[in-house]
């Protein structure tokens, strides 16, 4: 190998066997396909221990390539059979992805005019001049993550702490939370968003303990009425004299229906979900692709488990504002649509949830009078005791239904009308 990389073109079948070390190294594993190639250029008694048993391997399974009469010479038993069979009996290994530092790094010039056949002068790594410079010759990857979160590059942590406070409050510090620069919003509040930011490092970047601060803070907690006096004063509520009231995202109005039904699967980790939609969905935008929707307790997992095709996304969550996810976003857009309304009322996610939610309500109540049933269904979706106007509405309501189709009917249907209302898909 190392011959054909130093005299490329004498022996044809090495050089070919170099360059199949280049592509087949680590294939189906999610390595680089040149990493091979570098181990072999380290000298054999610097190589690690791994280092060597990941070239036997390698030389085990695929080196007659392009060498297959000097393999012949050596195999003389059946030893890759039986290396083979042992191989199957150990248990699969998960390898995740990671970056590796380069063992030769390689000369990085300047193209002219971006053309990359006429390189110029060379350049080291670094960062921009107007930044806080780096504090190590030749830095590395490590270095440059190390500086990204020191305490002389406030940025970070501003940046992260603008984030999370546009979570908890739906409405950034900056508004332009994907740029700081000199183009970007100014801060409604510039001295919080600095004190938050050196609280949050000084405390060892503890985004749990961050969102506990936020949540237990007074201008969390405040009520998100809105005064006419109020509305003409501060509209944005860049005064944060009330808190704010947002529509939930696209994956936690699903997580809604399914908690206060029943249906929810808390179970932590594992592939992604498919949840039941229309087969149209998919085979309409994505060139008759198929959704199987997954089966048993998959079907009621957590919205962030939900599998993202990228040219036909899953539709509740389109409907309800999902991202572009083919870009990097910053901020999520909230709207208000009457197919939003027609998702609630039809999808299947909604109808099961709701059908779940009225068996609950009577199992849980049984043998309790019709208004009792109704003020516990009240309770479970919107986590308040129902208003005695209410109440008297939704009796009346579910009377009518039970007149026209029955007891069955009038109990999905007032499950339905629940998972319907504003206060249920809304913060505030």
């Amino acid at each position: 190998m190392l011959d054909a990389e130093r005299e490329p073109g004498v022996d044809y079948k090495r050089d070919r066997a170099l360059e199949l070390l280049g592509i087949l190294w680590g294939a189906g594993q999610g390595e680089g396909q040149l990493e091979g190639i570098r181990i072999t250029r380290i000298p054999p008694a610097e190589r690690s221990q791994r280092d060597r048993e990941r070239l036997l391997d390698y030389f085990v399974k695929r080196g007659r390539l392009g060498l297959e009469a000097e393999f012949k010479e050596l195999d003389k038993s059946d030893f890759r059979k039986t290396i083979g069979e042992l191989a199957k009996t150990l248990p699969a290994l998960s390898r995740p992805q990671t970056l590796q530092a380069a063992l030769f790094p390689r000369e990085t010039r300047v193209f002219d005019r971006g053309d990359f056949r006429t390189p110029k002068e060379s350049v080291s790594t670094g960062v921009p001049a107007f930044l806080p410079l780096l504090k190590k010759a030749d830095p590395t990857r490590l270095d440059l993550a190390r500086w990204t979160v020191s305490p002389d590059n406030p940025l970070t942590a501003r940046v992260l702490v603008n984030r999370i406070w546009q979570e908890m409050f739906g409405r950034a510090l900056v508004t332009t939370p994907e740029d700081f620069g000199l183009k970007s919003a100014k801060p409604s509040h510039p001295e919080l968003l600095d004190r938050l930011a050196v609280d949050f490092m000084e405390n060892g970047w503890d985004l749990k303990r961050l969102i506990r601060q936020l949540a237990s803070s007074a201008t969390y907690r405040q009520s998100s009425t809105l005064s006419p006096e109020m509305l003409t004063r501060d509209p944005e509520n860049e005064l944060l004299a009330r808190a704010a009231r947002n529509r939930l995202s696209a994956e936690l109005v699903r997580d809604a229906a399914l908690f206060v039904s029943g249906l929810w699967e808390p179970r932590i980790g594992g592939p992604s979900v498919r949840p039941p939609q229309p087969d149209s969905v998919t085979a309409e935008a994505s060139y008759n692709a198929t959704w199987q929707a997954s089966e048993g307790g998959d079907r009621y997992r957590r919205g962030l488990y939900t599998w993202i095709q990228r040219v036909a996304p899953y539709a509740q969550f389109a409907t309800f504002d999902l991202p572009n996810v083919n870009r990097a976003c910053a901020r999520r857009d909230r709207s208000n649509t009457p197919l939003q309304s027609l998702t609630l009322l039809n999808d299947p996610v909604f109808t099961e949830a709701a059908g779940h939610l009225a068996k609950q309500v009577r199992r849980e109540t049984a043998g309790a009078s019709l208004p009792d049933h109704l003020a516990h269904a009240v309770l479970l979706c919107l986590g308040r005791p129902g208003k005695a106007s209410e109440l008297a509405r939704l009796e009346s309501f579910w009377n009518e239904q039970n007149t026209a189709k029955g007891a069955e009917h009038a109990w999905n249907s007032t499950a339905v009308v629940l998972l319907n209302l504003d206060e249920f898909i809304t913060r505030e």
